[in-house]
């Protein structure tokens, strides 16, 4: 994720650079001295990562782990469980992290509690069919001083999900659904021990992974602008898998055990490319057809061991 940010910073800073040039009327002359003085585009790479490293420890000493310790809550919200008849439930966020789990006694209900290393008062609140959503989380705006992690507890009736964020970590354990269908403009998802039919997930800025026995039995479809994809490639189904990455690459370091490969042509091949296709080597009878698409970033694909 962070190689992903700093490849983005180079291009932005570039495409800034040759701007300005060109307004100077300097053109390539200029452009080139730039890159003369600063090295190849390896070094460049290299500066980029340290400067990021100094601001990603200035981030970490501002917003502490720590702050998820139970005596930093400052407050919990609780949205006493209700009977919910819809199929379908939707979730919303301003901002926070939410973590979704099955219910214990067949109802909807949440809990969300409130971080802060100061005294402050309580930057969220929980609401119940506001805008749409049958569950949102909202923030005061500007509000940068506390964490807002809620829990919210499906009951077992319902059958899709639609989860919409501005900022959000989402992470769904140990459901069944028929649709999953998640946005977020820019965070993380993360979803495991979960099966579904279809599954739709969109991330514009962050990381998507599927993990630990998630299972989509029908279709797949995952896309991030500018991020990563780790997935765990499925060895109980067959699969019929899509991938491409415009600016990054695709890896499998644990290998392909159970893969044939196929680049962007159709023709075989034993290391994947940034573009291509994944077949099952049992077949591809009632398989489950999956995408999955970055603009700048990586996908990485995983082997189940153990």
């Amino acid at each position: 994720m962070k190689k992903t940010i700093i490849v983005t910073l180079i291009v932005f800073v570039i495409s800034a650079i040759m701007t300005v040039c060109l307004a100077v009327g300097l053109g390539a002359n200029a452009f080139k001295e730039v890159f003369d003085n600063s090295g190849s585009y390896a070094e460049m790479l290299d500066n980029f990562e340290d400067r990021f490293d100094s601001i990603e420890d200035g981030i970490e000493d501002r917003f502490d782990p720590e702050l998820e310790n139970k005596e930093n809550i400052i407050e919990t919200l609780v949205l006493d469980g209700f009977e919910f008849k819809k199929d379908t439930v939707r979730i919303g966020c301003d901002a926070a992290e939410i973590l979704i789990l099955p219910s214990s006694d067949e109802k909807l209900s949440a809990k969300t509690d409130i971080y802060s290393f100061k005294e402050i008062q309580n930057e969220f609140d929980i609401h119940t069919d506001y805008n749409g959503f049958d569950i949102y989380i909202t923030k005061i705006d500007g509000a940068v001083k506390s964490l807002a992690k809620a829990t919210v507890y499906i009951p077992s009736t319902v059958k899709n999900i639609v989860v919409e964020s501005d900022v959000a970590d989402i992470k769904i354990n140990n459901m069944t659904f028929v649709n999953i269908d998640i946005s977020v403009s820019a965070g993380e998802v993360e979803i495991e021990n979960t099966t579904v039919d279809n599954c739709n997930i969109t991330v514009n800025t962050g990381e998507i992974e599927l993990d630990n026995n998630f299972k989509a039995e029908k279709s797949l479809n995952v896309e991030v602008n500018t991020g990563e994809i780790s997935y765990k490639l499925p060895h109980s189904q067959n699969a019929v898998i899509n991938y491409s990455v415009d600016t990054g690459s695709a890896e499998a370091k644990d290998g392909l055990n159970g893969y044939k490969a196929f680049d962007s042509n159709g023709n075989a091949v034993t290391v994947i490319e940034r573009s291509g296709k994944l077949e099952s080597e049992s077949g591809t009878e009632n398989a489950v057809i999956m995408n999955f698409k970055v603009n700048i970033g990586e996908i990485d694909f995983k082997q189940i061991f153990g």
